[in-house]
């Protein structure tokens, strides 16, 4: 701004006179940063008076952020330069608020000299504008990622750890530099890197990428752990895999749980498939193996479904009781199970019928030796048994009909009673 005074008035008063006139907020400042005068408008806004603004400075004015700056500008303008400059600050006003504006410095020349600076306050900014609320919100999340038990971190496209909040370090039981120095697979178990590199992959080929992940971690200290949670991906500027953000906690006592929960589950289902006398399969065991012979078939290895029922065993529990009678069914359970192959299977299916389902044998030999004399009990004689059999996709091809054809032969024995 040049001043240009006349013979009559002073430079002083013509600048006094113009700060009168200006209807914006500005002020002028010497060199020294001393006030020269402001416009009533920039006393308002600050809510000083004059006097109070030149006792104050115009650097003191600034929010301690913003002081450095000005400083800066001072002594670049007492240097001689001419140079404008636009930018944003914040000023305090009388009440303690800062308020922030956008605000220009020009040059404040009388002839060829430079007087100081004109400090105007070209527009004020909402607190609530777009950028305003975008930094306020960014420190909002700085704090709250500081303080929240989840654990945040970011990582770059090859994997890097870029930026972790306290309760990361906790879970990975490293520091952030640490974790910028340790080799990922000394973090992640063989899984968790095919895992990431398949998100990787997924992402690069257009593919429906996971948002929730689970992974187990190594800790330094030897632990494993378990962690859980959701996965946040930002793509590069080419549009392929960037950086991700991960929020995640230890959920290794949930998989614990889970893990208790899923044995007792296996335990209780397997003793529901047990007969509790003899500890082969029950029924129930027994007729979903049955249904599996379709599965497990093949044209050069069928299936043979044998039925053993002891004889006369209510002669036993008659003359004996139930307790002799008990052993002698124990009995022919551990003999069944010897005569058999390691991979054929044994079931109690009723009183005191056996069935057995093998595979890849003959029938005659496997019956044959199922039928030879068990001996319990020296004081009892031998227990004797019946046998019939067939074969899935020779006799029948449905399984559950070769029982009933094994089961038919099994009594056609019984009727005979050729042994006795």
């Amino acid at each position: 701004m040049n001043v240009m005074p006349d013979h009559q008035t002073s430079p002083g008063d013509l600048l006094q006179a113009l700060l009168a006139a200006m209807p914006s907020p500005i002020a002028a400042w010497s060199l020294d940063g001393r006030l020269l005068g402001c416009s009533a408008a920039f006393a308002a806004l600050l809510g000083h008076s004059e006097g109070e603004i030149a006792a104050i400075g115009c650097v003191s004015l600034l929010e301690e952020s913003d002081r450095e700056a000005a400083r800066e500008r001072i002594t670049t303008r007492a240097s001689g330069s001419r140079i404008s400059w636009s930018f944003r600050a914040r000023l305090l006003r009388a009440d303690g608020e800062a308020i922030a504006a956008h605000c220009r410095v020009v040059p404040l020349v009388l002839g060829t000299a430079i007087l100081g600076d004109l400090f105007e306050v070209v527009e004020l900014v909402d607190a609530t504008s777009k950028g305003e609320a975008l930094a306020v919100q960014a420190a909002t999340y700085a704090e709250l990622f500081e303080h929240i038990s989840e654990a945040v971190w970011q990582m770059d496209d090859r994997r890097r750890m870029i930026w972790a909040n306290p309760a990361a370090e906790r879970l990975f039981g490293r520091t952030l530099v640490e974790l910028q120095r340790t080799p990922m697979r000394e973090v992640l178990f063989d899984e968790g890197l095919r895992g990431v590199a398949d998100i990787r992959e997924r992402f690069d080929t257009g593919q429906r990428v996971p948002r929730r992940i689970e992974a187990r971690i190594k800790r330094p200290d030897g632990e494993v752990r378990w962690l859980g949670g959701s996965l946040f991906l930002k793509p590069a500027p080419d549009g392929r895999f960037g950086t991700s953000w991960i929020v995640a906690r230890d959920i290794t006592a949930v998989k614990e749980r889970e893990r208790a929960l899923t044995e007792m589950a296996t335990e209780a289902r397997q003793q529901a498939l047990l007969d509790p006398l003899t500890g082969l399969g029950n029924r129930r065991a027994f007729d979903e193996a049955l249904l599996a012979c379709r599965d497990q078939e093949s044209p050069d290895r069928h299936a043979i479904i044998v039925v053993v029922d002891l004889d006369r065993l209510k002669v036993v529990n008659d003359e004996a009781g139930h307790v002799v009678g008990d052993e002698a069914l124990r009995a022919t359970a551990v003999a069944v199970q010897r005569r058999i192959r390691a991979g054929d299977r044994a079931f109690r299916i009723g009183g005191d019928e056996f069935a057995i389902i093998a595979y890849g044998t003959e029938p005659g030999p496997l019956e044959a030796r199922l039928a030879r004399a068990i001996t319990f009990r020296d004081s009892m004689p031998a227990l004797l048994a019946s046998v019939g059999s067939a074969t899935v996709g020779v006799d029948s091809d449905d399984p559950v009909e070769a029982f009933r054809i094994a089961d038919l032969r099994m009594y056609e024995m019984k009727r005979n009673d050729r042994r006795r």
